[in-house]
């Protein structure tokens, strides 16, 4: 039985690692975009780009996070260059991005011509910067941010931008003096855990590494909390010191960590994920091994761990990491369950991996099999959120059709959520599956005529179903309906996050409105006046700028429409528009047009 389990991992690893070299080994293919792709926490995102390059002639900007390629979900930026690398230069293609949160698609034509940028004279000096950006101009807005900076907090932070700005403008010698001040300033903040991984980011750009001083001060001034140890931030901590390649100055951190779990195991457990990629920044795979063997770890918990550990390897494109932890996952003695096959079902689906997928749903079709019928039912629920994740809508129909004729809620509401999830969005996911939007509706219909005791037993399911039917560019959700569920201030945040997303803008607004009234202060206002900026046409926008709210969060709206305008090529309606921003906003603006006077050195795609 051992010989065909190293059997079947073996077959795995192989296909694992041919599909990802493969895809690796397409880098400098023909289709060129003139972008530098960078991986964020849930997909990758366009770091920086080549103003007369393709993908700016096609419309794509800095700050797009990448979806789909030609109906291709992707997550990682090895996928994405993968893609990449099999488009014919002379073939068009689609590729979907998410900005400001709302998804756009862009068709791209490798035949369009570049993109002209027009200098044009300005009012003042600010407007000169922003319509005829230099490096010159760009640099002394710099130096006088951090001087008027009116708090420590506010000058770190301008510190840390500029450094960021003159490195861009390879002006290395002027980001290291402004680094050595930055570092004293980190010194006198009152809660320096939130900018560690800033002054960290900054040493590694400019190639130094942090001293005694600045490590002894951070994990003493930070580790703790209430006067308890503050395993969360020493983790997050130790990753960051690990991503940046200073994996021996991490371990004391992460130490800290593990040795407070001795006397309370729950600490490390509610950090799994945590903990996962900070072990992997620092590859410690004993300590993996460790955590797996500890008695007060959940196995859920432990596959969690494995989990990000394998999601840090791949994110770095660390191919023979990648394939140690993997081996950890199928290898390793311990105790699992459905659970926990259902996380890796979940993970190399994401990873486009089907043959490992496909294994780990037999298994789990095989269980369901042989199981007592009495007992059959709690692996046949795991089995049709499998078939969901996997995309087997039909198959997981099957299923419920055969174990849950009786009661159906709660498997179809799995069903859904599993499938919409598959995807890189629940708006792809709803375009993308044929046969989703007829289960969304039927199961919508289910969750109207079921009882009160149905409905509280599939709270927490129906919250995420109804992010599914959000999505759905007919439906409509009342508020007083959402109301009916009692649900919490963040759980209306996300549903207005997938409002933005699919662009619902009246209902994103009045969902926006009603929720500040009801649990006060909400944040959502950024991505709604975002999103009209970003896309909404014309009626809309004169509509919005006729709002209430509009005095309040204009700026919001005014940040992605200037950048709408000039990067459509519209100079002078952006002129317009640059004239009547403040003081701040100016500066913002004008520390974007920063492509239009370096040289993208990373853009490799």
């Amino acid at each position: 039985m051992k010989s065909i389990h190293y059997t079947i991992l073996l077959t795995i690893l192989i296909t694992f690692s041919s599909s990802i070299r493969a895809q690796k080994s397409t880098l400098g293919a023909p289709v060129k975009l003139g972008i530098e792709i960078k991986q964020g926490h849930k997909d990758t995102y366009i770091g920086d780009i080549d103003p007369k390059g393709l993908a700016a002639a096609t419309g794509l900007m800095a700050g797009d996070h990448i979806k789909e390629i030609d109906g291709v979900a992707l997550w990682f930026t090895h996928q994405v260059r993968g893609t990449m690398g099999i488009k014919k230069s002379d073939k068009p293609f689609t590729t979907v991005v998410q900005r400001g949160g709302t998804l756009h698609s862009f068709r791209i034509d490798p035949a369009k011509p570049a993109r002209s940028w027009p200098r044009i004279k300005g009012d003042d000096a600010m407007s000169d910067c922003y319509l005829s950006p230099t490096a010159e101009c760009i640099i002394d807005l710099s130096m006088k941010r951090i001087k008027t900076a009116t708090s420590t907090k506010k000058r770190f932070s301008a510190r840390i931008s500029a450094i960021a700005n003159l490195i861009q403008l390879d002006r290395p010698a002027l980001a290291k003096a402004e680094l050595e001040k930055a570092k004293e300033d980190y010194y006198r903040l009152s809660k320096p855990e939130y900018s560690f991984g800033s002054i960290i980011g900054a040493l590694n750009r400019l190639g130094n590494k942090p001293d005694k001083r600045l490590l002894a001060y951070s994990q003493k001034k930070f580790g703790f909390k209430n006067g308890k140890v503050n395993v969360d931030q020493l983790l997050f901590a130790a990753e960051g010191l690990g991503r940046h390649g200073y994996k021996d100055d991490a371990v004391p951190f992460v130490m800290q960590a593990i040795n407070t779990a001795k006397s309370s195991p729950k600490l490390i457990e509610y950090n799994a994920r945590t903990m996962g990629r900070a072990l992997a920044a620092i590859e410690r795979y004993d300590l993996m091994k460790s955590y797996l063997k500890s008695r007060g770890s959940d196995s859920e918990w432990g596959s969690h761990m494995l989990e990000e550990a394998f999601l840090y390897y791949i994110k770095e494109e660390g191919l023979e990491s990648a394939e140690k932890v993997m081996k950890i996952i199928f290898t390793f003695p311990r105790s699992k369950t459905n659970k926990d096959d259902l996380i890796f079902i979940r993970l190399f689906k994401k990873m486009q991996q089907d043959s490992i997928v496909h294994k780990l749903t037999e298994r789990l079709e095989n269980q369901t099999k042989k199981m007592d019928p009495l007992f059959a039912k709690i692996l046949a629920r795991s089995l049709v959120k499998a078939y969901g994740a996997r995309g087997n809508i039909h198959l997981g129909r099957k299923t419920i059709e055969k174990y849950f004729k009786k009661n159906s809620l709660g498997p179809m509401l799995d069903l859904v959520i599993e499938s919409a999830n598959s995807r890189s969005s629940p708006g792809l996911a709803l375009q993308y599956y044929r046969d989703l939007p007829k289960l969304v509706s039927e199961t919508y219909q289910l969750i109207k005529n079921a009882s009160v005791k149905d409905k509280r037993s599939n709270r927490q399911n129906i919250k995420k179903f109804y992010l599914v039917l959000a999505a759905e560019l007919q439906s409509s959700i009342t508020m007083q309906e959402y109301d009916a569920y009692n649900f919490d201030s963040y759980d209306y945040e996300k549903m207005i996050g997938i409002l933005v997303e699919v662009r619902k803008y009246d209902q994103a607004l009045a969902w926006t409105v009603a929720v500040e009234k009801k649990f006060g202060k909400t944040f959502s206002f950024f991505d709604v006046f975002s999103m009209y900026g970003a896309s909404a046409p014309l009626d809309k926008i004169d509509r919005l700028k006729r709002h209430p709210k509009f005095k309040e969060y204009g700026r919001f709206f005014n940040r992605a429409y200037l950048k709408r305008l000039y990067w459509k090529g519209y100079i002078k309606e952006a002129a317009k528009l640059f004239k009547t921003l403040g003081v701040e906003e100016k500066k913002i603006a004008i520390f974007g047009q920063i492509p239009f006077v370096s040289t993208c050195k990373k853009c490799d795609i």
